[in-house]
């Protein structure tokens, strides 16, 4: 319909004599991707959607990339004869409770949950272009985590890389001054210490369009705050909220949850700085944009601190209820 009405509105702007055709204003914006310029997307909620897809892009002659569903490595061999650029989520499932409420799991769930770490990598291989996104996840928390899984499960670390960086930037038509870094190039790149690709890098510092941002400095842990903490949030007109702290591992970096209202939450960071512990959770998991930071300055079994959430500024006071489970957690 918007190839004709480009062409009737073509042949009459030629000879206005004739009757003017019909204009639906909802069709212009399709025009641009007649020919191939437009950047064009489809979501696909399963295999059977992806074939779907492809099945149409060919009809009209198409190039779109396609938002994956994570069980792209089902039919592989016939995605890949498409050529279509992939959007792959970093979003794997956990593994199910067999032994809990999930006894009734299928196979083919079970399978996936086998299969989905390795998608990413099979993808890669197959030729198809590929970029990472975050989506569907409510925060870009968990891409670390994910795609630590997939480098465990075959992914290569250079081609990760390029799914973050290169090739979003080729998709977008960026590349000529995004998604690498050289002369004349917008300097927007994170420096870490250490390795990028795992769960937890340790980000030193943020470069914004050349702007040098640096992070707080992290000194040698002089404590080991593993163990349960009852804190006290006083947060002035909400007044005092109860909630609890639980860590596990041996200092700079711990894991553990958040606890409040009854609502358990995991830590997207805990790192501990001289006798100063700072927490940083991801408020997705409480219903809630953005982050929820705040930091502990240890003495013994007790702590005081502050910190800052979606919803306003707030004072801790913290006391250690009970050290690590087991000597594991402290190892």
């Amino acid at each position: 319909d918007a190839a004709w009405q480009a062409e009737a509105r073509s042949a009459w702007q030629k000879n206005p004599s004739q009757t003017r055709p019909q204009f639906l204003e909802g069709l212009v914006p399709l025009e641009e991707y007649l020919d191939g310029s437009g950047l064009m997307v489809f979501e696909s909620a399963d295999m059977l959607d992806s074939l779907r897809i492809a099945d149409l892009a060919g009809e009209f002659d198409l190039k779109p990339w396609m938002v994956g569903h994570g069980r792209e490595y089902q039919r592989l061999d016939s995605l890949a004869e498409t050529g279509l650029g992939q959007i792959l989520p970093l979003d794997f499932p956990d593994a199910p409770d067999v032994d809990g409420n999930d006894r009734d799991i299928s196979l083919i769930e079970l399978r996936h949950w086998q299969a989905a770490p390795e998608n990413p990598a099979r993808v890669i291989e197959s030729g198809l272009p590929v970029v990472f996104t975050s989506h569907p996840h409510g925060s870009a928390n968990a891409l670390y985590d994910n795609l630590a899984r997939a480098l465990e499960n075959g992914l290569d670390a250079e081609a990760a890389l390029a799914a973050l960086t290169t090739e979003p930037a080729k998709m977008l038509g960026l590349d000529d001054r995004l998604g690498r870094l050289a002369r004349g190039y917008i300097a927007n790149f994170i420096v870490v210490e250490g390795e990028l690709m795992t769960e937890s890098p340790v980000i030193r510092e943020v470069w914004i369009d050349g702007r040098q941002h640096v992070l707080g400095e992290f000194e040698p842990p002089e404590v080991e705050p593993a163990g349960k903490w009852d804190l006290v949030m006083k947060t002035g007109e909400m007044g005092d909220i109860e909630a609890e702290l639980k860590l596990s591992g041996k200092a700079p970096v711990l894991s553990g949850e958040f606890v409040v209202m009854g609502m358990p939450v995991p830590l997207a960071e805990a790192r501990v700085s001289g006798k100063r512990l700072k927490v940083r959770i991801d408020g997705a998991g409480l219903g809630m944009p953005g982050n929820i930071n705040f930091s502990l300055d240890i003495d013994g079994e007790r702590a005081t601190g502050k910190g800052s959430s979606p919803m306003g500024s707030f004072g801790l006071s913290a006391r250690r209820t009970s050290g690590p489970d087991n000597d594991e957690d402290s190892a």
